[in-house]
């Protein structure tokens, strides 16, 4: 065998060849190294001796393997903005191609909690290479302050997030108020306590609290209390009857879930006296 020399260069480019001679009759291989990350080369071979260089191969054309995208997407060029209480909207254009380094086979939106940067919320997009691109993030949590990122991946991996940006989701309508509790019951009066909703979902702004006569709509009667009252006297009730009772928080986007409970006034005092005599 005779030894060998191999050269390479961009493929479809006009430019110079680099070549390495391998002086070892016995190697059949070579490893180039330094090359550009993703781009086609095209590669010769030719054998010489001490007469000189033997004719070149055809040349043979190859792409080298794809890497990690480096370049961020451009805060300038992503948009974050909430739609409703639980749902946020990216907008982006892609990374220049350049520098993508291979394949872009998508892009991933990204939202964690801004106190709990651990508990991040993942949204692959598939590759649109027409204008701006867009995709939502659904079931966040309400009214709570979010970082946002998208960023662009090939097959060996993401590559960097673009600058986070925070976006509050908006308010909504809150949970139930906790447990009713009821003291003071008397003939006709009665005080019904309750904790804030553990899901404010917004700023509780106050409480409605409503009672009737069980099973009689229209005996309906509704107070609205303001947002540090967790107590309320109700008055001029009827004794010896079972009322539903009903309260809720509210917020800007509404009233929330009612928390309901039934309870029986109390005996008028005549009567007990009269029981006691």
């Amino acid at each position: 065998m005779l030894p060998l020399c191999h050269r390479y260069r961009l493929a479809g480019l006009p430019g110079e060849h680099q070549q390495r001679n391998i002086s070892s009759p016995e190697v059949n291989y070579c490893l180039v190294t330094d090359l550009i990350i993703w781009t086609q080369y095209e590669i010769q071979v030719a054998a010489y001796n001490s007469a000189g260089l033997g004719v070149f191969s055809r040349a043979v054309t190859e792409y080298t393997l794809q890497g990690a995208i480096y370049e961020v997407l451009s805060s300038q060029n992503v948009q974050a903005e909430a739609v409703n209480s639980t749902t946020v909207h990216f907008l982006w254009n892609p990374p220049p191609q350049q520098f993508i380094n291979g394949i872009n086979q998508g892009y991933k939106l990204l939202a964690w909690p801004a106190d709990a940067p651990e508990t991040v919320t993942v949204v692959t997009i598939a590759p649109d290479f027409h204008g701006i691109h867009h995709g939502y993030i659904t079931n966040l949590k309400k009214f709570t302050a979010y970082f946002t990122s998208v960023l662009c991946f090939t097959t060996p991996g993401d590559g960097p997030p673009s600058t986070p940006q925070l976006v509050w989701t908006h308010e909504d309508k809150p949970g139930a108020v906790g447990h009713l509790s009821f003291t003071e019951i008397l003939d006709t009066s009665l005080k019904v306590s309750w904790q804030e909703p553990l899901e404010r979902n917004g700023v509780i702004m106050g409480y409605q609290i409503s009672w009737e006569v069980y099973g009689k709509n229209d005996s309906r009667l509704t107070h609205t209390l303001n947002s540090t009252t967790h107590e309320y006297k109700i008055r001029g009730l009827s004794s010896l009857t079972t009322y539903t009772i009903d309260v809720a928080a509210v917020t800007a986007a509404g009233v929330g879930l009612t928390t309901s409970s039934t309870i029986s006034s109390g005996v008028p005092p005549e009567f007990t006296k009269c029981l006691e005599s």
